[in-house]
């Protein structure tokens, strides 16, 4: 049988895939699927934001709640040169 999933994000609207599947809507999203082990990913723009992998049960949920924070990006060009 199946289990449930509910993903929530903050920000919200980002894709949500279950073994490289894409998930028909955006975050915040529930969905059922059957019982089993799968890899979610959730991505904004293509870029993999996240990464786990999930064990899904027959008649449960499993829920995320997420608040991403976004990543400094360094300068490591030479201001001398």
């Amino acid at each position: 049988g199946p289990g449930t999933v509910t993903v929530i994000t903050d920000p919200p609207s980002l894709a949500v895939y279950m073994n490289d599947m894409l998930v028909p809507k955006t975050t915040p999203v529930a969905f059922d699927i059957h019982a089993g082990i799968y890899e979610l990913r959730i991505e904004q723009r293509g870029v993999v934001l996240f990464k786990k992998t999930v064990f899904v049960r027959a008649g449960r949920t499993v829920d995320f709640n997420f608040r991403l924070r976004q990543r400094r990006e360094i300068d490591i060009d030479d201001p001398w040169q």
